[in-house]
């Protein structure tokens, strides 16, 4: 507004995605204009108000209620019949049977498809199905790792990252995923939130929904809102992927289990697969994959009064037993103090903590002369989440590094524990060679 003279007036003013534009700055920009062309679909996102800004006096008309209505919903309340509409009826963005399930499913069939491809595309509609399990994490906003995880599997990674497509997506409902994903998923992935990505498009998008079955009736109402998933399919132009725990929103019956129709109908241009990316972590939740049921019956009570560390000790027992690392052997719980007798090589504060009851949850040695070779701890989100926690864990870290330890850290909401194990212990050995040579 600041950028044009006093009471200077546009011949016309075109207003895109509308729905998405606040009631108070449109009807400003409506000052500005002898003409206004409002471009915005009712189908797709809304505007997100600020619910605590006061309505004003009661018997507010509900055409000018700021909380309900976008700028696109007030002006079509207001005229109703009076202005002419038209329906934007041709797609040219998304592949044909990416936007067939949004024509069918949210404009009656109106939309007329004009993306054409030299060869259709095998598998323009991807399902990643995860593993049974509570994967879902609270501690700073919803977000589930496993859903990221299970992108990275060997059997389906090249379909979701093509080599081909010049630019990838990944959406989520929730800001929290989008940080996790920024942590976990190579970054020239573009990342954001379904709302921020509305105008938006990609070649493939990758679409997480986060939720099982620890997500409550509002988190459905809001994930699984038929707005929503016709905004994250339509970024697409080449290929939609949607990766999810399935059967929490086919119990809903709404848009995703529509979606899971769609694509067992349409067999040949969809492809169903259920993730095999497992954690041993798991079975720390009701529900987990049947595979692990031979794990379970493993764990050993006298180990740790922490199950996430009984699931590791039996899991180092089996890895242990493997000829190629039979040289190595663990021992649970050792104290900090009986592993570092000469302190020199750390700053005061890394001396204090080893004179402390501190211990490693795992300590990994040489069984001829017990030298030390690795260090595995075991961090359970919700607890090393605490700020005392961090700090106790930095200092561990740096202490380690600082004496040439190698140590990794193994997530309760991660996954491929069995692999980052053996992959340490791979290091620590090809190391010891070739320091012996």
């Amino acid at each position: 507004m600041k950028s044009i003279p006093d009471g200077f007036l546009f011949d016309y003013l075109i207003i895109d995605e509308a729905s998405q534009l606040e009631l108070m700055p449109g009807i400003l920009a409506l000052g500005c204009a002898k003409n206004v062309i409002i471009v915005g679909d009712t189908k797709q996102l809304p505007h997100i108000p600020d619910k605590n800004i006061s309505r004003g006096e009661m018997g507010i008309e509900p055409c000018f209620d700021y909380v309900d209505n976008s700028i696109l919903h007030s002006i079509l309340k207001v005229y109703e019949n009076k202005i002419p509409v038209t329906m934007l009826k041709e797609h040219y963005r998304c592949h044909p049977m990416i936007i067939k399930f949004c024509n069918e499913q949210y404009y009656d069939g109106q939309l007329i498809p004009l993306t054409k491809y030299d060869e259709v595309e095998d598998s323009s509609i991807i399902l990643i199905k995860t593993v049974k399990g509570n994967h879902m994490r609270f501690q700073g906003g919803r977000h589930n790792i496993r859903e990221l995880d299970s992108l990275e599997e060997a059997t389906i990674k090249e379909k979701v990252f093509p080599h081909d497509y010049d630019d990838i997506g990944f959406i989520a409902p929730y800001r929290a995923q989008i940080k996790a994903a920024n942590c976990y998923m190579r970054e020239e992935v573009i990342k954001d939130t379904v709302h921020k990505f509305q105008g938006r498009e990609c070649d493939g998008i990758i679409f997480s929904t986060v939720l099982d079955d620890k997500g409550g009736e509002k988190d459905i109402e809001f994930v699984d809102s038929a707005t929503l998933i016709n905004v994250a399919i339509s970024r697409a132009k080449k290929r939609f992927v949607l990766v999810s725990a399935v059967d929490i929103f086919k119990r809903s019956n709404k848009e995703i289990s529509e979606l899971i129709r769609y694509m067992e109908y349409y067999t040949e241009a969809s492809l169903y697969h259920e993730s095999q990316v497992i954690s041993v972590f798991d079975l720390l939740y009701k529900e987990f994959s049947e595979v692990l049921i031979q794990r379970e019956n493993k764990l050993r009570d006298s180990d740790s009064k922490h199950k996430s560390e009984r699931i590791i000790a039996s899991l180092l027992r089996d890895i242990l037993k493997e000829e190629a690392y039979k040289k190595i052997q663990f021992r649970r719980e050792y104290r900090l103090k009986d592993l570092f007798n000469d302190t020199s090589h750390l700053n005061k504060e890394e001396q204090k903590f080893v004179k402390t009851v501190a211990r490693f949850d795992f300590l990994l040695y040489y069984k001829m002369g017990n030298e030390p070779a690795g260090v595995i701890e075991v961090d359970g989100i919700a607890y090393h989440h605490s700020d005392d926690q961090v700090r106790r864990d930095k200092l561990k870290d740096s202490i380690l590094k600082k004496s040439g330890i190698p140590f990794i850290r193994l997530k309760t909401n991660e996954s491929g524990e069995a692999e980052r194990i053996k992959g340490m212990l791979n290091c620590i050995l090809k190391t010891n060679e070739l320091k012996n040579h």
